[in-house]
């Protein structure tokens, strides 16, 4: 009995475009010189991996009915998917009818950049995947060794095959870890800690703030009496009276004023 061979999907686009190109040149294909008139497809592109290859099948949208399928070996990638010399977006595809065998050349293009770019990432993993297995199968059938590994040519394959080291303890065998007095945890939190409060203490500021002198208190402090005024006798009733300032205040004395003129005018002073 056959061994079924399990269908991988590695990428699916919901629209493409399909369009007959013109011959290749010898600088390879543009996608510059394809005509919109000559579109034959839009659709959907599943890329389907078997075992090793691979099949873009192009599909309808609503149905599912297949319209073309390009078979894709992993050693003939770039014959059967070739992408154009002018764009990032469009490749030529190989498309086959599996029925009669017949191949033609189509051209096909993405809608967007980023499409495009996963589309060719799938293809070039699966190459790279199928590569890697080949080489480790052959290795291991051989029975490996050294040398056979450094005969590999993918680097992919020589890390992958790198034999596993056993790193599990045996019978009998046991660990033994030197831990130095001092250093338990609980020491060093209570450290930290201890250095945090002093730490604080220090920067605490004072009671009080330096170059400010404090308020009076009230307490022993003689105000002085505030100025008297007296009138001398006799002295015109509109004139200014005479101050009477203590003589332990540094006022200036004034002799006695003058009896006032007989017209009424400010009393003078000697």
């Amino acid at each position: 009995m056959a061994e079924e061979v399990v269908e991988q999907t590695l990428h699916m686009t919901r629209e493409v475009k399909l369009y007959q190109i013109p011959p290749r040149s010898a600088t390879g294909h543009i996608s510059g010189e394809w005509k919109l008139s000559d579109e034959v497809f839009c659709g959907r592109l599943r890329v389907i991996a078997k075992g090793e290859l691979v099949e873009l099948r192009l599909e309808d949208p609503n149905t599912g009915n297949l319209f073309a399928m390009c078979p894709v070996p992993p050693d003939k990638k770039d014959a059967y998917v070739e992408a154009v010399s002018d764009s990032s977006r469009n490749f030529v595809i190989r498309v086959e009818d599996p029925a009669s065998g017949r191949h033609a050349f189509l051209g096909m293009g993405f809608a967007e950049r980023g499409e495009a770019f996963d589309f060719n990432v799938a293809l070039s993993d699966h190459v790279r995947h199928v590569r890697r297995e080949r080489e480790v199968t052959q290795i291991q059938r051989e029975g490996g060794g050294d040398e056979a590994v450094a005969s590999l040519s993918s680097e992919d394959a020589r890390v992958l095959y790198q034999p596993h080291k056993d790193l599990s303890l045996k019978d009998g065998q046991t660990i033994r870890v030197a831990v130095k007095p001092g250093m338990g945890g609980n020491k060093s939190k209570t450290a930290g800690a201890t250095g945090i409060t002093t730490g604080l203490a220090r920067l605490a500021p004072p009671s009080t703030t330096p170059g400010l002198i404090p308020p009076p208190t009230g307490k022993g402090i003689a105000l002085a009496p505030p100025p008297t005024t007296t009138r001398a006798p006799g002295a015109h009733p509109h004139a200014p009276p005479a101050p009477s300032v203590a003589s332990n205040q540094g006022w200036t004395d004034f002799s006695e004023p003058s009896p006032p003129p007989a017209d009424g005018g400010w009393a003078t002073f000697e």
